[in-house]
């Protein structure tokens, strides 16, 4: 049987453990930047945090930002705040298939806050880009919606009706759009409230009119619509009734027949 015989070089045993050090130092600094935190926005100088929490959000994106409340951000970020709020939530997903949330337990939805009101951004400089899906009980109401920073603030007003008089729980989720883009997810208000009615007057309805036929938008909807269309940092107004999550969940069926 043949034998092997090893030459023992302290030469290459240092050069192959300092290359080891340096490898597993890469891996810890790679660990470090794509550390994962949750935590309650309770104490947040701003009413609607109070009972939302951030959830498996990267602690830093790569542009350096923390994920938290800020009352303004950099200037180099070139993201306007609204105004009228006292600041805004940022949160960074960490890929494409995992999720940072902004989540609510056991909210009860009434008659009188029948439409979760949202509005959102991405960094507009370097340009920002992520998804939102919108999930009550862990059913998605609004699909994939992208965020751009090229579209400024988006408002959305998502039907709760077929869950009133139940507690459930929310989950605004924010995924990453496609690697490299920045892709920081920036909430400024999250409000609950009737048709109509709001204690924020400053959204901004849609560049173009509601749907034509759509029952909830009535005459005191769109009057309140028409309003809030002075505001000009809001761009976009999207309204998410049970139609749209027909027509959503329609064309899902149609792809898998």
């Amino acid at each position: 049987m043949a034998q092997i015989s090893y030459t023992f070089r302290p030469g290459i045993a240092l050069l192959g453990a300092g290359l080891w050090i340096l490898f597993t130092a890469h891996q810890s600094m790679a660990a470090g930047s794509q550390r994962m935190t949750s935590f309650s926005l309770a104490g947040v100088p701003e009413p609607w945090t109070e009972n939302w929490r951030i959830e498996d959000t990267l602690v830093k994106s790569g542009d350096g930002l923390k994920a938290g409340f800020f009352r303004r951000l950099p200037a180099n970020l070139f993201i306007r705040l609204p105004g009228h709020t006292q600041g805004l939530v940022c949160f960074h997903p960490p890929s494409r298939h995992r999720a940072a949330r902004l989540a609510a337990r056991n909210v009860k939805i009434s008659h009188k806050a029948q439409f979760m009101i949202i509005r959102a951004s991405a960094l507009k400089k370097p340009r920002g880009h992520w998804v939102l899906d919108v999930r009550v009980n862990d059913e998605s109401l609004t699909g994939s919606i992208e965020i751009k920073g090229d579209d400024g603030w988006q408002v959305f007003a998502i039907d709760l009706s077929s869950y009133v008089g139940r507690s459930v729980d929310i989950d605004i989720e924010a995924r990453v759009s496609s690697p490299g883009r920045a892709s920081s997810a920036f909430i400024d208000f999250i409000e609950f409230s009737k048709a109509g009615e709001s204690g924020h007057q400053f959204l901004t309805p849609p560049d173009k009119e509601p749907m034509a036929g759509n029952q909830l938008f009535d005459e005191h909807f769109n009057a309140f619509l028409e309003l809030l269309r002075k505001n000009e940092e809001v761009r976009h107004f999207r309204m998410i009734d049970r139609q749209y999550m027909d027509r959503l969940y329609e064309k899902k069926r149609s792809k898998h027949k």
